[in-house]
């Protein structure tokens, strides 16, 4: 999938633990907890489509100083790594623009 994406000849859209395969690590997917990690012999490299970049998708305001501590330990097995945090956004539905034949989705965030 890797070389198929790198070379264009596929697309990857990834919403949720999709945007975190495709980054450098699936590790930030421990939030909470590390079960599973033995199943994967504790080796989260990703599809690392993103290179030095771990995706955090649904951040909400609560999660931002673990979030903090995971970037800062993340740069530690790898100097060169950021983490891009998503927010927890989620598209509600179509509304009509006043006086307008265009519509428009519109998304709902967790304050």
């Amino acid at each position: 999938l890797r070389s198929r994406v790198r070379s264009r000849k596929v697309a990857f859209i990834g919403v949720s633990a999709g945007s975190i395969v495709a980054g450098e690590t699936v590790s930030v997917a421990l939030f909470g907890s590390d079960r599973g990690a033995d199943e994967l012999g504790w080796n989260f490299t990703a599809l690392q489509l993103v290179p030095r970049c771990a995706f955090f998708p649904h951040l909400m305001p609560e999660y931002e100083a673990w979030v903090q501590q995971y970037a800062h330990n993340l740069r530690k097995l790898c100097p060169d790594c950021g983490v891009m945090a998503l927010p927890q956004c989620q598209p509600w539905g179509f509304q009509q623009a006043s006086g307008a034949s265009l519509s428009r989705l519109d998304y709902l965030c967790a304050s």
